[in-house]
């Protein structure tokens, strides 16, 4: 009798210790689809894991405070809701025409790329969505990525957000981009769809060919400490009437990586409100008339002597382009 009930024990262990290895795989279809045609919930007592041919046509929730791992080849439909949750990325993953991203929420991307295959908005009330631990790639294929209300992206320190291939409308007041880390735009025309914006913390870096425009008059005023790089063969144009403010007591952060490093100003203004700019190494196409301005305590220093002349800076003028000089110091210190 005592052989049989050790046996039932055996057995009952058995389907005890399957069941719980069936909920910490989560949901995992490598064969054959799983099409979820309600939106999912990941509660916290599963271990939150989707993996393989797994088809959202509702989109998911994420159990406050837990994470859910994607590893999944079909394109996201529907409403993903972190829910203050953490959606760790373990391959790039494609958001449907219909997605929607709801509440607060972290990202992890592993090095990882988002593909938009049509516009996306994240707007509303004190929401942000924070990318942290590693970096992540949010590629917008032409698509458009609104960011608005009191809504914000937030990077962690040491980390990279890259928006790529997009037009970005930041279309608050707030400051909706809270850079502790980079964020890199690659591709990108940005429209300031309010009249002043401010970068206060962490580091931008342009590649390629990227534009800020927007509302006549609006203003990007950059007080961070970190850098403000245009890469190498890279351009940055600033369009009518938008105002670049430098208000950051850094002297030497707006950095030309090289001669192939552009900033082309249509009609725009370069203002300096703080000490000294110093601009070295890059090239400034000029065309219609555009301004470079000191104001309150700032001055602006083009080129320099020195370096054996690779900190030189180069300034080109289009037909009919003129540069209006005005309030403070505007110093041209090339060697001749």
């Amino acid at each position: 009798m005592k052989i049989f009930y050790s046996f039932i024990y055996c057995i009952l262990c058995f389907f005890y210790l399957h069941i719980l290895s069936l909920k910490s795989e989560g949901l995992t279809y490598t064969s054959s689809v799983s099409v979820q045609d309600t939106q999912k919930l990941f509660t916290s007592s599963e271990d939150s894991t989707a993996t393989g041919y797994i088809w959202f046509q509702s989109g998911f929730v994420i159990a406050s405070g837990q994470s859910l791992t994607l590893d999944i080849e079909p394109q996201i439909n529907g409403a993903i809701n972190f829910n203050t949750g953490t959606l760790i990325l373990s391959r790039d993953i494609t958001l449907g025409s219909n997605v929607t991203w709801i509440n607060s929420g972290t990202i992890q991307g592993g090095g990882f790329s988002i593909n938009l295959t049509s516009d996306l908005s994240y707007s509303g009330s004190s929401k942000t969505l924070t990318f942290s631990a590693t970096d992540t790639t949010i590629n917008g294929n032409g698509h458009t990525l609104t960011i608005g209300g009191s809504s914000q992206f937030a990077v962690s320190a040491s980390k990279t957000l890259t928006l790529k291939t997009m037009t970005l409308v930041l279309s608050s007041t707030a400051d909706v981009l809270d850079i502790a880390g980079t964020i890199v735009l690659d591709n990108v025309r940005v429209v300031l769809g309010s009249t002043n914006y401010t970068f206060n913390t962490g580091a931008v870096t342009i590649k390629n060919n990227c534009i800020f425009t927007g509302l006549a008059d609006a203003v990007w005023t950059y007080s961070s400490p970190s850098n403000f790089t245009i890469a190498s063969n890279s351009q940055l144009h600033l369009d009518h009437a938008i105002t670049f403010k430098h208000d950051s007591n850094a002297t030497t952060n707006f950095v030309f990586t090289d001669r192939t490093s552009r900033l082309l100003m249509t009609g725009s203004t370069l203002e300096k409100t703080t000490s000294t700019l110093i601009l070295t190494k890059g090239t400034i196409i000029v065309d219609h008339t555009s301004y470079l301005k000191g104001s309150s305590s700032g001055d602006i220093t083009l080129g320099s002597s020195g370096n054996g002349g690779a900190d030189r800076l180069y300034i080109i003028f289009l037909p009919s382009a003129t540069i209006d000089a005005s309030g403070r110091t505007i110093t041209y210190a090339n060697a001749s």
